[in-house]
């Protein structure tokens, strides 16, 4: 994968980082849970690059 890029608000972001960082892991997302220092297993070489978009709001008063 060459890159991710992630289109709208804060959801939209987190699915995108996700996605960055499982698509060259061969552990599932559960291995990397935030307890203790279960990140340490990730192989950060095979995490992609993200380009975040926000989603822009124009609101008339």
């Amino acid at each position: 994968m060459d890159g991710v890029i992630a289109f709208g608000g804060g959801s939209g972001f987190d699915v995108g980082k996700a996605v960055a960082f499982m698509s060259g892991q061969t552990l599932s997302i559960w291995d990397f849970e935030d307890v203790g220092d279960n990140w340490t297993k990730a192989n950060h070489d095979k995490i992609s690059p993200i380009i975040a978009v926000p989603q822009i709001r124009w609101h008339r008063i």
